[in-house]
């Protein structure tokens, strides 16, 4: 499970950017902002479906990578009980996590018409991440979260539960709804073309 959250900690921040690009492509590769925005729904509700859609897209792949790793596990055939409190925790606690990084790739890919743009800033991001997480003066920045969100951690004395895992998913939390709002706000109030 530790090395799983290694690969993990710069696959799901790609996963997150490359979702949230498909999402707001759609409509800017059909122009179909206009179509969409003559709708009798608010701008923010607009947003806040295409970041619902975002959100479920990733929990429907944290689930299925859930139950891959299951069936990875029982069919190299690990002895012990399926450890469901660290596989749920290390799937699950991935999702909030990445919120801050949901937020603000939504809002780039939906400003942006250029895709090009949101997924350098996002794949750029997620191995910067990697290294800030690597020092203990920069882990405490939310893109190191990602790296670091783990229910089990490498310490001195070998493999043990990560202590600082409640405070990345609840900064993230909060930051995230923060990063959320002001999108929402910013996609309300500008022109579409």
């Amino acid at each position: 499970m530790y090395d799983n959250s290694l690969l993990f900690g710069l696959g799901f921040p790609l996963v997150t950017t490359l979702a949230a690009s498909i999402i707001a492509n759609i409509e800017h590769h059909a122009n179909g902002w206009k179509q969409i925005l003559a709708l009798p729904l608010s701008r923010v509700r607009i947003y806040l479906s295409k970041f619902i859609w975002l959100f479920m897209s990733l929990f429907l792949s944290i689930t299925i990578f859930m139950i891959g790793m299951i069936l990875l596990g029982t069919m190299l055939g690990f002895e012990g009980s399926i450890p469901w409190k660290l596989l749920i925790g290390d799937s699950y606690s991935m999702l909030v996590v990445v919120l801050p990084i949901m937020s603000v790739q939504l809002w780039l890919s939906m400003t942006f018409t250029n895709q090009a743009f949101s997924m350098l800033i996002g794949s750029v991001s997620a191995m910067m991440g990697l290294f800030l997480a690597a020092a203990q003066t920069t882990r405490w920045f939310p893109l190191a979260y990602p790296s670091q969100a783990s229910t089990v951690i490498l310490q001195y004395q070998g493999l043990g539960n990560n202590p600082d895992l409640s405070a990345y998913i609840v900064i993230s939390f909060f930051l995230g709804i923060i990063l959320l709002a002001i999108g929402a706000i910013h996609f309300a109030r500008r022109d579409v073309q």
